[in-house]
């Protein structure tokens, strides 16, 4: 009896921390976007992308940081 087995490792699409609108990059789009939501006007986001600070929630707090690191706050 042969058998034959493959195992397969489906890789998961990156997602870019900040880039919410899912554009590929990180620009005041995503900020705006973000900004959006928060304030319930409906649109939709890469919720993981705007989890930028990583604490699981998206908030103004992520908010906060993805536009300090546009201004170049953090290098």
């Amino acid at each position: 009896h042969v058998s034959e087995y493959v195992v397969a490792d489906e890789e998961k699409p990156s997602v870019i921390l900040g880039d919410v609108d899912g554009s590929g990059a990180i620009n005041d789009r995503d900020s705006i976007q973000l900004d959006r939501y928060l304030s319930e006007w409906g649109n939709e986001i890469d919720i993981a992308a705007a989890d930028f600070n990583g604490d699981g929630k998206v908030n103004d707090r992520d908010s906060i940081e993805l536009a300090r690191t546009l201004a170049g706050w953090y290098e």
